[in-house]
């Protein structure tokens, strides 16, 4: 993580709200893709894809 050694996480900063945007020529989709993240929410998939990611992020130094 960054170069660093032995960080430990002291709690969390801030959280951010995240909307999804699209195209307006993939209008069609965007009731679908509404639903299926509201699925992912309510089953807890989401949160765990999200803290997942996170953890790449972490581990990776923020490279993408």
């Amino acid at each position: 993580m960054l170069g660093l050694k032995d960080i430990q996480m002291a709690g969390t900063l801030a959280r951010l709200e995240l909307f999804h945007l699209l195209h307006p020529r993939h209008a069609a989709v965007a009731e679908q893709i509404g639903k299926q993240i509201k699925r992912l929410k309510e089953s807890g998939e989401l949160e765990k894809l999200v803290s997942q990611a996170e953890n790449q992020i972490i581990r990776e130094g923020g490279q993408p």
